[in-house]
């Protein structure tokens, strides 16, 4: 603190600016590297999963006759590219944030 009368003047500041140099340096690093160790090693918190079930409707009545409702490994594949498509992930990270998206 200066003495009463005594002007501060940049010189002042930047002589005190020196002389702590090394704590400057030290909680500058240890700052940010402390914040990520702490992020790195948290639990999460929020986790959420989900399921797309494919299923045939049964017979369906159409006015040009009835068809059969079959669910090929195609259409499963199909229905898997799509939900994982950039269109999607684009639309979800808009909404929700970041995503990572895992199909088994």
């Amino acid at each position: 603190m200066a003495e009463p009368g005594v002007q501060t003047t940049l010189r002042g500041y930047l002589h005190v600016l020196r002389r702590g140099r090394g704590w400057i340096a030290v909680f500058s690093l240890l700052g940010p590297s402390g914040s990520l160790a702490l992020s790195l090693t948290a639990t999460k918190q929020y986790s959420a999963t989900a399921q797309l079930l494919v299923q045939s409707m049964g017979n369906v009545n159409l006015n040009s006759g009835t068809g059969q409702g079959l669910i090929t490994a195609t259409d499963v594949q199909t229905e898997l590219q799509l939900v994982t498509s950039a269109q999607v992930q684009s639309a979800v990270r808009k909404k929700l944030g970041s995503v990572r998206w895992s199909s088994r």
